[in-house]
């Protein structure tokens, strides 16, 4: 008798007692250093350092999903198997040298040096489909796909940097150049340079009670490498009337591909007192980034969909401060404090005309929120509806904070340590797919939030939620137990201590879903703010045994 519940759908709990979904994961890494002394007096010294570094990683993995399952049938295909294995090397070697000369009242250290560096990554991804019961052989699959994804990146690089120390070590200078290719780059053999300049003071004339006083100015720039293929277009190889052959992409690289170039300039003032009881730091800093790698729409008729290419600009403006506080210090007791604070405002201060203001390659559609890109906006600008006395448009709107702030406090009395951590975030919206996933499947058909998105959508932005929050990350609680107690047990131990620790206690936010500090597409340049049925986050509790010997 057929089970009539085959091709109905997905259950999680067949699901999670009969997929299987072995892996093994494989790294190692280490590195060898150098060092030779070649000269040595007292008024000058050369050394030489050589490094090398390597990590390789490998990832083996092998799902298998019977035939049976309610919703293998669904696309036709029942049983499915997939076999993933993944290896990856990143090896680097890199040289060094490094001249001081001493000579009252100065300083002069001369720095010098080259680096190499090798990426190599290879993925295999073979899903096979219409798979015969109890097969978790690949090749048994009626219906098979192999992909595979080969990278391969090389650079070289070489830098020099002097150091000036004069007037009895209160002022430093600073002044570096790095050159540096890719293979990534549209001309692999193009060097490119980026210099760096920075100096600091100590005030020799302080107010009473202070006891430093430091300003410091920095201006710099770097490099953010294409990503790996770019500069190609790709060909995807197919099999027409039984006959391997190739197609070019649908989008179109760009030979002339080059790096993107950051320019920053900062400067600020460290201030301690009170013998080091209070600590202040203060920055601001402005950081300009031209030659932005975008993807560009053109002409079907063409033949390509996108183009890469070096498109635009923006801008960072923000501040940092640090605070930190001794209220309490004694024998006994102490109480040591630190209040960090950051802002940063963005705004993008050219694009290429080729790139139509708008969606930018946003997964969703504008009407759940969509990344906005357009010239005097900020590069984390939101797009959604707003109905505004009957009138409905893209409003825009701000997936990035206000600012955030942290505040660490560490108690202690006698034997007994208390330790806690706070993250504050102010402002910033976050794209609640995963509502949106619910409701497209019925599964918040109970809920009142569901008719009112259903109710509301399209015209107002009923996925955009407040991402504000306040997180309590650590609390600490320790114990050292007396010697007395614990060199009967252990002789040669020292600070025996107990502690209990947890992390991700509490959450307090507006937000509905999981965690409103959230990243769906990882670390791409736009659109992360999207919540899309994450993993929630987790609570763990430690209890440990710290021992010194």
């Amino acid at each position: 008798v057929p089970d009539p519940y085959v091709g109905s759908g997905a259950n999680p709990f067949q699901d999670a007692e009969r997929i299987k979904n072995p892996e093994d994961v494989y790294r190692y890494v280490g590195s060898v250093s150098s060092t030779f002394a070649a000269f040595s007096s007292a008024r000058q010294t050369l050394d030489f350092t050589l490094t090398g570094g390597l990590d390789a990683f490998q990832y083996n993995s092998r799902l298998v999903s019977p035939p049976d399952l309610y919703f293998e049938p669904l696309d036709g295909f029942p049983g499915t198997i997939v076999v993933n294995k993944s290896s990856s090397v990143y090896a680097n070697i890199n040289a060094s040298g490094a001249h001081k000369l001493i000579l009252d009242p100065l300083t002069a250290t001369t720095s010098f040096g080259l680096r190499q560096e090798r990426r190599q990554l290879d993925e295999v991804y073979n899903r096979g489909q219409n798979v015969p019961a109890g097969a978790t052989n690949v090749a048994l699959a009626a219906q098979q796909t192999l992909t595979e994804n080969l990278t391969l990146v090389k650079d070289f690089a070489y830098y020099v940097q002097e150091e000036l120390l004069a007037l009895d070590e209160r002022l430093l200078l600073t002044g570096a150049v790095n050159t540096e290719r890719s293979s990534v780059n549209g001309d692999d053999k193009k060097w490119y340079s980026y210099p760096k300049l920075a100096a600091s003071y100590r005030l020799p004339f302080l107010p009473f009670h202070t006891d430093q006083i430091k300003a410091r100015l920095a201006y710099g720039k770097a490099g953010n490498q294409p990503p790996y293929g770019y500069k190609f277009t790709e060909y995807i190889s197919g099999v027409y009337g039984g006959v391997i052959g190739a197609r070019p992409s649908t989008i179109f690289g760009n030979p002339n591909i080059k790096p993107e170039t950051s320019t920053e300039t900062e400067g600020g003032v460290d201030i301690t007192a009170l013998n080091s009881r209070i600590s202040l730091s203060a920055t601001l800093y402005r950081k300009d980034v031209a030659d932005l790698i975008l993807a560009a729409p053109v002409a079907p008729s063409t033949g390509y969909v996108t183009r890469y290419l070096n498109g635009g600009a923006l801008r960072n403006t923000g501040t940092e401060i640090e605070l930190g506080l001794v209220p309490v210090q004694n024998d006994r007791a102490s109480w040591i404090s630190r209040t960090t604070f950051a802002r940063n405002v963005g705004k993008i201060t050219s694009l290429d005309p080729s790139i139509p203001c708008g969606n930018a390659g946003s997964y969703f559609a504008v009407a759940y929120g969509a990344p906005y890109l357009c010239a005097g906006y900020s590069p984390t600008a939101v797009q959604a509806p707003q109905t505004t006395n009957g009138v409905t448009t893209n409003a825009i709107f701000e997936s990035a904070p206000d600012f955030t702030m942290g505040f660490s406090n560490d108690f202690t009395f006698g034997n007994f340590r208390i330790g806690t951590l706070f993250d504050w975030r102010k402002g910033g919206k976050v794209v609640n797919i995963t509502n949106n996933y619910f409701d497209g499947t019925g599964l918040l058909a109970d809920t009142a939030g569901m008719n009112y998105r259903n109710a509301n959508i399209g015209t107002q932005p009923v996925y955009l939620e407040q991402g504000s929050f306040l997180k309590w990350r650590e609390l600490s609680i320790s114990y050292t137990l007396p010697n007395t107690l614990t060199s009967p047990l252990f002789a040669s131990a020292r600070d025996v201590r107990l502690e209990i620790s947890g992390r991700n206690l509490k959450t307090w936010t507006p937000y509905t879903g999981y965690d409103p500090e959230v990243s769906n597409f990882s670390n791409q340049n736009i659109g992360r703010f999207q919540d899309l049925t994450p993993y929630p986050p987790s609570r763990s509790i430690f209890f440990s045994v710290v021992a010194g010997f």
